[in-house]
């Protein structure tokens, strides 16, 4: 059975009532702030306000810190598998405030371009597989956390083909050109995974982590398995550390 509208009282033509049971979920977002934009709906059922849907009243939003983030965390409940907010994270100072300007990837500098696939190695190491999909989440990364395009993001990690890496043993193998990348931002991923926090990587990686494990542990283990599936004559987590080793020493 639908419930009525909420209470709503009328006088010289005009519908009145507390206006927090009749704010409808965000549909639009307000084009200079990039805040979410709320509209009132005086028809609206009883239980269907945005408040009803965050679970959450509107007193205890208005007085949290940071109200944005019962939004956030709805729309983050709502999305499908490779979606992104776009508009800016809470408090995150970790997040570069985005440019009004939509960049192209190729045009960034290779400092930064660099430090954009250090980030998607962590965050999205399902690229170390040989999935079909795997690099179906990063576009929206991309565009989501800075503002930036790519019209082919395979070519990113794969021009060049195949690389020569040697196994445990000495003996040489060929691989993928995306796991040379890996291994020539070691350095850089060695110190951007210790920024990690198992939550982070919890969200970007779809499913629970032990938080009782170093980020680095876990990350290791995830890049191991995703890319099993390679057929590497060696773990590519071995191969990583290598790398590490390598520049340390």
């Amino acid at each position: 059975m639908i419930e009525p509208p909420a209470s709503v009282n009328h006088i010289f033509g005009y519908d009145f009532s507390n206006f927090t049971a009749f704010i409808t979920p965000v549909d639009e977002f307000d084009s200079i702030s990039s805040y979410p934009r709320y509209q009132i709906d005086m028809k609206l059922v009883s239980g269907q306000s945005i408040f009803d849907h965050m679970n959450v009243s509107y007193d205890t939003m208005r007085s949290d810190k940071n109200p944005v983030r019962y939004v956030r965390n709805f729309y983050k409940s709502q999305m499908s598998e490779g979606d992104a907010l776009w508009w800016i994270d809470d408090g995150d100072d970790s997040v570069p405030e985005l440019s009004p300007v939509i960049r192209n990837y190729s045009s960034l500098d290779s400092g930064t371009r660099d430090g954009i696939k250090a980030e998607l190695f962590i965050l999205h190491p399902e690229i170390l597989s040989n999935s079909s999909n795997k690099y179906k989440n990063v576009p929206a990364y991309l565009a989501s956390r800075y503002g930036v395009v790519c019209a082919n993001v395979r070519d990113i990690f794969t021009a060049g083909g195949q690389v020569i890496l040697q196994n445990v043993d000495g003996a040489e193998f060929r691989a993928p050109q995306i796991v040379g990348e890996l291994l020539r931002l070691a350095p850089l991923i060695d110190i951007k995974i210790l920024q990690k926090t198992a939550v982070e990587l919890s969200n970007s990686w779809g499913h629970h982590v032990n938080d009782s494990q170093s980020s680095k542990e876990l990350w290791l283990s995830e890049i191991d398995r995703h890319s099993s599936t390679l057929g590497l004559d060696a773990r590519i987590s071995d191969l990583y550390e290598r790398a590490v080793g390598s520049i340390a020493g």
